[in-house]
C-alpha cells in the first residue's frame, strides 16, 4: 500500500478513519485516483511475480 496513491493509510485511530471515509465519500476525485493508483498496483502483481516472490523466501 502506498499512501495517497492506492491507499488512505491511516495511524490505529477509529476518529481518523471516520474522518478517512467521510473524505472518501466526498471527495470523488480522490476516490478515482486511489482507485486508478490500485488498479496500476494490482498490474504489477501477477501470478507469475507472486510466486517468483514467494519462492525465494
Amino acid at each position: 500500500m502506498i499512501n495517497q496513491y492506492n491507499a488512505l493509510v491511516i495511524p490505529n485511530d477509529v476518529r481518523v478513519a471516520s474522518e478517512a471515509v467521510q473524505k472518501l465519500i466526498k471527495d470523488k476525485t480522490l476516490r478515482q485516483h486511489l482507485q486508478a493508483g490500485g488498479c496500476a498496483t494490482i498490474l504489477k502483481w501477477g501470478w507469475d511475480r507472486s510466486i517468483d516472490l514467494l519462492e525465494r523466501r
